[in-house]
């Protein structure tokens, strides 16, 4: 699991860029499993 605001930016970079439209926050929460 990542820890850290950085390592957390990182994936949340990573995951809009995947999507090229953006993101949805609850998709990124459970993602990170957040929920």
């Amino acid at each position: 699991m990542v820890s850290g605001p950085s390592a957390r930016e990182r994936v949340k970079h990573q995951w809009c860029h995947s999507r090229s439209q953006g993101c949805s926050a609850k998709e990124l929460h459970g993602l990170l499993g957040l929920d």
